[in-house]
């Protein structure tokens, strides 16, 4: 029997509501973005993504916090970046740019 697959936001409003839901997509996304470009000095840690992003602790650890929440068994976002990432890149432009204008209009 398959399994019925949800899109991550509905996931994660389900899980952890609305607020930490939406923080816990935005670090995700966000720490992926840093993650790319730390690539070349090393691997991602808290010190640096802080950094890139300007953030303060306490705003990291609230986010920390939120992603921790729903998704209980993952530290840091690295696995699931690395999964939305083969997804996004494995996809046809069309397909892509349709989910983005549907995400927009979530975000928005």
């Amino acid at each position: 029997m398959a399994t019925k697959r949800e899109p991550l936001l509905m996931y994660l409003y389900r899980t952890v509501g609305y607020r930490d839901g939406t923080k816990a997509a935005a670090f995700l996304v966000a720490w992926g973005i840093y993650a790319d470009d730390a690539k070349t000095v090393g691997p991602p840690t808290p010190e640096g993504y802080r950094l890139y992003w300007k953030a303060s602790e306490a705003a990291y650890f609230r986010d920390l916090r939120a992603f921790r929440a729903a998704f209980v068994d993952d530290q840091f976002p690295d696995r699931l970046w690395s999964v939305l990432r083969r997804a996004v890149d494995s996809r046809k432009v069309a397909s892509a740019t349709r989910e983005a204008m549907f995400v927009n209009g979530v975000w928005s």
